[in-house]
């Protein structure tokens, strides 16, 4: 997800400008802090462990 995430930032960012990219990494974790948890247990429920 990460290297998604610095992916998207290339994509967005502008070399002028730093503050975007900040941006996109705090919004990035808030993401994955966000997202893991829903994907895990949509995942635990697709795939019987």
């Amino acid at each position: 997800l990460v290297s998604k995430m610095r992916r998207y930032e290339g994509h967005l960012a502008l070399p002028e400008n730093r503050r975007p990219i900040s941006l996109m990494r705090l919004l990035g974790k808030i993401i994955e802090k966000t997202l893991n948890p829903r994907l895990q247990d949509s995942l635990s429920t697709l795939i019987p462990s």
